[in-house]
């Protein structure tokens, strides 16, 4: 009822009553949640229903291969270690909501890396250990809900099926390092030059493990059709990163005023405006209910 009363408000088309409810039920300061999402939470309740998982596990097996070849040291990527802040006991506001959500969302804290004397936002770095860097831009100027809808759509992309799209950010692409994969697997006959080059490049940094694991998804993919809409899978990623920082900033007018103010995540991404229809829908959604009861953030009354 709560969040019915919330999208309503959001929507303006509240009537007196139901502002009153959402007003009186709001929680004060940030979401204090009893439990983690996990794996489970995260793909059957957070994940959007057209991000195809078989093309996710495949780039799962996919992406340590393609940051080694793409990998910098840190000095080369501009990080030096006194601009490195550990979030659970730095000072910085934002660096705590980053190790905050990060903790929430399950999943380990990349290394932060904070510049105060440059412009910008959160940045993947094509590193390793995996890193974060920030300029000055979110530093001063946010509201905590700000901080913690950008910590929650960064830090999803750190999923291992999603830190793909964060060193390939065309559809065209991840559409090669796809079919290079099922190369890879020995799924696909021989194909055109720049996939075979692709695989030939991705084969000599994988681990048997890896090739074990993308030998059977290849054939579960191969079963089910062999067909996957790439475009869309970016896309509905996108959603599945906005609904992480919806569901930690807990409010559906910030996650929507920050949806517009980040602008698109990629050349296929969908409009600020759709994303946020989305996240309406999202808002008002089982799924969405499912995990706040799980997580301990559903209001009890």
């Amino acid at each position: 009822a709560w969040c019915l009363a919330a999208t309503l408000t959001f929507l303006k088309k509240a009537d007196a009553e139901q502002q009153q409810f959402f007003a009186d039920n709001r929680p004060s300061g940030p979401i204090r949640p009893t439990s983690r999402l996990n794996d489970e939470r995260w793909l059957k309740n957070l994940a959007h229903p057209e991000q195809d998982l078989l093309a996710s596990k495949i780039f799962e097996q996919i992406w340590p291969s393609v940051l080694s070849l793409r990998i910098q040291t840190d000095k080369d990527a501009g990080l030096n270690k006194k601009h490195e802040v550990d979030p659970a006991s730095s000072t910085v506001t934002f660096a705590r909501t980053f190790g905050f959500v990060a903790n929430v969302m399950g999943l380990p804290t990349p290394r932060l890396f904070l510049r105060t004397d440059v412009q910008g936002g959160l940045t993947h770095m094509p590193v390793w250990p995996l890193a974060s860097l920030s300029g000055a831009t979110l530093l001063s100027g946010f509201q905590p809900n700000d901080l913690m809808f950008v910590a929650g759509r960064h830090l999803s992309d750190y999923r291992p099926e999603h830190y793909i799209r964060t060193m390939l950010r065309s559809n065209t692409e991840l559409k090669t390092v796809l079919m290079a994969g099922l190369r890879i697997a020995g799924v696909v006959p021989q194909a055109e030059p720049a996939i075979e080059q692709t695989a030939q490049q991705l084969a000599s940094k994988m681990q048997p493990a890896q090739r074990d694991a993308l030998r059977n998804l290849a054939k579960r993919f191969v079963d089910a059709g062999a067909r996957t809409d790439i475009k869309r899978w970016l896309q509905a990623v996108e959603l599945t990163s906005c609904r992480a920082g919806f569901l930690v900033c807990n409010d559906l007018e910030t996650a929507a005023r920050m949806v517009t103010q980040l602008g698109a995540a990629g050349p296929v991404d969908l409009a600020p405006k759709e994303k946020v229809k989305e996240l309406v829908l999202y808002g008002i959604s089982e799924s969405y209910f499912r995990v706040r009861a799980e997580m301990g953030l559903a209001i009890n009354r």
